[in-house]
């Protein structure tokens, strides 16, 4: 079981950005169970519930060697009545020594009835790449940059719309944990990301101007 609580840190004035400084973004309480098949391969499933939606999903991971393979696939239920199909699925991977190196896959499709003019489908693709700087006893520091390689979406009546640029955008992460206990475990993670926007098919809301992001995310995981 584990929770979880965000905020958002914006630190420019903008018209476009009336909540500069710090906001609350989200709020998170995950239960999972997970079921090894053999030495390589385990599969799992997951309830995670949000502030505004609630994702039902199906998970494995696999491991051989160096290489690994892993994958989350959910139905979400949004607050709004549009539900999606969602997948985060990391088809190959490789361990070179203390680094590990992923590719992304990220899909969403809208199902139901789809809002005029708006998305019915996205697909992104992206390189992580993962690092420890310190583990201790109890004390861990680690590190995790996400850099999106192509983005695209498929809009209602061919609307326009804005994602990020190819190879626009990159996301850094510094995430520590701290084990109070043998069953309990508390983490604090903080995400800087800088990425350049690009406006296709009319669409002008930012175009290609640069924008950042922070993030800080605190939460628990207990294990039973």
């Amino acid at each position: 079981m584990k929770g979880a609580k965000q905020w958002n840190y914006d630190d420019k004035d903008s018209a476009k950005d009336p909540d500069k400084g710090v906001s609350s973004k989200d709020s998170r309480l995950d239960l999972e169970a997970w079921k090894k098949i053999n030495d390589d391969l385990k599969l799992g499933i997951k309830y995670r519930g949000h502030d505004d939606h609630a994702r039902y999903m199906v998970m494995y991971n696999y491991n051989h060697g160096m290489f690994l393979s892993s994958g989350d696939f959910w139905y979400q239920v949004n607050e709004n009545g549009n539900d999606a199909l969602r997948a985060e699925w990391f088809p190959i991977g490789v361990n070179l020594g203390p680094v590990t190196f992923k590719y992304l896959m990220d899909y969403s499709k809208t199902v139901g009835t789809v809002l005029e003019d708006a998305q019915k489908s996205s697909l992104e693709h992206q390189l992580r790449a993962y690092a420890p700087l310190y583990k201790g006893e109890r004390f861990s520091v680690n590190t995790e940059i996400r850099h999106t390689l192509h983005a695209e979406k498929d809009m209602d009546n061919n609307a326009g719309y804005e994602v990020y640029d190819d190879f626009g955008r990159t996301r850094i992460y510094l995430k520590t944990s701290y084990a109070m206990t043998e069953n309990l475990n508390v983490y604090a993670n903080y995400a800087y990301q800088i990425g350049k926007y690009d406006a296709r098919d009319g669409y002008s809301k930012r175009g290609n101007d640069k924008e950042y992001y922070q993030n800080f995310t605190f939460g628990w995981t207990y294990t039973f």
